[in-house]
């Protein structure tokens, strides 16, 4: 009878350590599950990478695919904005450890987004729409909720759409509005013809005796493409048509001097318009090196305000760059002085390499330039005759009838001096 009592004993015991280990083991497993989803391992970036910080945006002119692939992974987007507008930023196809939020900026609000967005749910599509207040550049950003979360299963598609279906770049209708376009090997412009007689321009500056490739790729099989290149006055250096529906134009030309040059698109067919008039345009040097990629802003270092007026020059290369202040641009391997001669401002230079697929950022603050500094020879004759009494209304309002003293005339005098010995 005891042995029977000892044996139900050991049994109890038995299925009490049997019951314990299971439930160890399934908590390891959970844990191990838990883990292993918020440290998936880093898979291969995005085509789009990288593109972590909002001076590093691509233009948001197509659709799409990114993913996290590494811990706090962001993807940022820019697009052009004009007024009242509906536009819709969408995240779709998302995978299941993609719980995207959305943030939307403009250069001067980048500390703090303007609209944010997370329906707090991996795999669901976001959504964020707004009407545009004013014509500016705006910035996306697209981050995982929880940053720890990143690699597989972490993709998502991503696009704008608004409530005129044009695209990315418009108003771009003449050479007044014209675009900047990045000369690249590897980055194009998606563009469409949205409405009856819509041509669509783009800029970039020229450098004397350079080789450029211009191509309009990918039409729409209702697209007759008319690719113009254009001087910096607007008038015609060369047109290409062949006259086919869908197929690609394009233009080799020589620079002959530097300048600023415009490229346009339209349709042969004027009255055709919107679906299948897509294409994609793209300006490289045929030599084929692989390109590096400068960006960054431009400042007023007393105001913090964004600068847009001044010349940027690279080597020989003059930078175009947004109303905003923003600039960025492509460039062959190589060593580059970066510089910037502006009167309002003390000069500026920076020297520097840029290695291929380097990116690098520079963001330029000037330093405001002493008053006279913006003086020339006119004004200290001017200024001159103010203090030996030969003066009249226009030499007053010259100077807004603040006094005028010797001390100015010298100060004036010595900066023109100043600057023919620096030439």
């Amino acid at each position: 009878m005891k042995l029977i009592k000892f044996d139900i004993l050991l049994l109890i015991i038995y299925f009490i350590v049997i019951s314990f280990i299971g439930k160890t083991n399934a908590l390891m497993s959970s844990q191990t599950e838990y883990h292993s989803t918020k440290q998936k391992r880093t898979i291969e970036p995005d085509e789009y990478e990288p593109d972590d910080h909002l001076l590093s945006s691509h233009m948001l002119d197509s659709v799409q695919i990114h993913n996290f692939h590494q811990k706090a992974d962001q993807d940022w987007g820019m697009f052009y904005c004009n007024d009242n507008l509906v536009y819709t930023i969408k995240v779709v196809n998302s995978g299941k450890n993609c719980n995207a939020v959305i943030d939307l900026f403009t250069i001067s609000s980048q500390q703090d987004s303007l609209i944010s967005i997370d329906n707090t749910a991996s795999s669901e599509n976001e959504f964020l729409t707004f009407t545009c207040p004013k014509k500016d550049i705006y910035y996306i950003k697209v981050s995982n909720s929880d940053p720890d979360i990143y690699g597989i299963d972490t993709a998502y598609t991503l696009y704008i759409e608004n409530s005129e279906n044009t695209d990315a770049y418009e108003e771009d209708d003449n050479i007044q509005h014209a675009r900047i376009i990045n000369i690249s090997n590897f980055e194009s412009q998606y563009h469409n013809i949205h409405d009856m007689g819509d041509q669509d321009c783009v800029k970039f500056y020229g450098v004397e005796n350079k080789r450029y490739t211009i191509k309009a790729i990918d039409a729409g099989a209702r697209l007759n493409a008319i690719l113009d290149l254009l001087d910096n006055a607007g008038n015609l250096i060369i047109t290409r048509n062949r006259n086919f529906e869908g197929e690609e134009e394009r233009i080799f030309f020589t620079c002959e001097k530097n300048g600023v040059y415009f490229i346009r698109v339209r349709n042969a067919d004027t009255t055709i318009f919107g679906d299948n008039t897509n294409y994609s345009l793209i300006i490289f040097y045929p030599e084929g090196l692989t390109s590096g990629h400068l960006a960054g802003s431009i400042q007023d270092a007393s105001t913090g305000q964004y600068l847009s007026n001044v010349q940027l020059t690279l080597n020989d290369d003059v930078i175009l760059y947004e109303e905003n202040g923003f600039y960025s641009k492509e460039c062959p391997p190589d060593t580059y002085l970066l510089s910037i001669k502006d009167c309002n401002y003390v000069n500026y230079s920076s020297q520097f390499k840029l290695q291929s697929l380097e990116l690098k950022y520079l963001t330029i603050y000037l330093e405001p330039a002493p008053y006279y500094q913006c003086f020339k020879l006119t004004d200290a004759i001017i200024a001159l005759q103010i203090l030996a009494d030969f003066k009249n209304q226009v030499h007053m309002d010259y100077f807004m009838n603040d006094p005028v003293n010797l001390s100015d005339a010298i100060l004036i005098l010595s900066n023109i001096s100043d600057e023919e010995n620096q030439e």
